[in-house]
């Protein structure tokens, strides 16, 4: 008796990528049953197709993906979340599992990993791919959250800066926000160097981590 195929929507904004992640997955009894390019139409696609695993990555314009990862986990519980990215920095890492993700793929490894990544979590353990030492246990000991402690007034930032910082929070780019905001490329970069500064955060993941703990983003945006 033949094993039941292993239902995957893929969430990335490059065609291309997508195009090579299916052909390596139906090579191993895998379905892509869906393929989109934002968080927003992660989540819808979710609700409707109810998948056995979300691959997502968590830069994608229009709609990122660690709120978005929240939302997946309301709208279909049972569906296991792989990331898929770029990001190696181990805050990444421990802002998607905690936001709900079961395993965490650096892509220049997808290739090799990929496959035993879906299978374990499909198990109900958790992955996290180790490529080149640089997540180290998904960074545990990294603790972006304490500064959070020192900071629970939002005030500390500007309207401005608030608004810079959930655009950032969402993955876009400053290109995309300055043309949001009305403002210039160099204002933006100006506002996100100013916002590190208040926070004493030094990277875009610790700034991602501490507007979802703080609530200035939420979830509850993606509709």
């Amino acid at each position: 008796m033949s094993k039941e195929k292993v239902k995957i929507i893929l969430a990335d904004d490059h065609s291309i990528l997508r195009s090579g992640l299916t052909m390596l997955l139906q090579a191993s009894n895998m379905e892509v049953i869906a393929e989109v390019e934002n968080g927003h139409a992660a989540v819808t696609a979710c609700l409707d197709h109810k998948p056995d695993v979300l691959i997502i990555d968590i830069s994608m314009p229009e709609g990122a993906g660690l709120p978005a990862i929240e939302k997946v986990k309301n709208v279909s519980p049972e569906t296991k979340i792989l990331v898929l990215t770029m990001h190696s920095d181990p805050a990444w890492v421990r802002s998607a599992i905690s936001s709900g993700a079961s395993g965490y793929v650096v892509k220049k490894s997808a290739d090799q990993v990929l496959i035993k990544a879906i299978e374990t979590i499909m198990n109900g353990e958790t992955y996290i791919s180790n490529s080149n030492h640089e997540i180290d246990e998904y960074g545990l000991h990294s603790n972006p959250e304490a500064e959070l402690e020192k900071i629970k007034n939002k005030n500390l930032l500007s309207e401005r800066e608030i608004q810079v910082l959930k655009y950032i929070a969402y993955g876009y780019t400053y290109q995309e926000i300055a043309k949001k905001l009305f403002l210039s490329v160099k204002s933006v970069e100006t506002y996100r160097s100013r916002i590190g500064k208040k926070l004493n955060l030094d990277s875009r993941a610790k700034l991602v981590r501490f507007a979802l703990d703080s609530g200035l983003i939420s979830s509850d945006d993606y509709v």
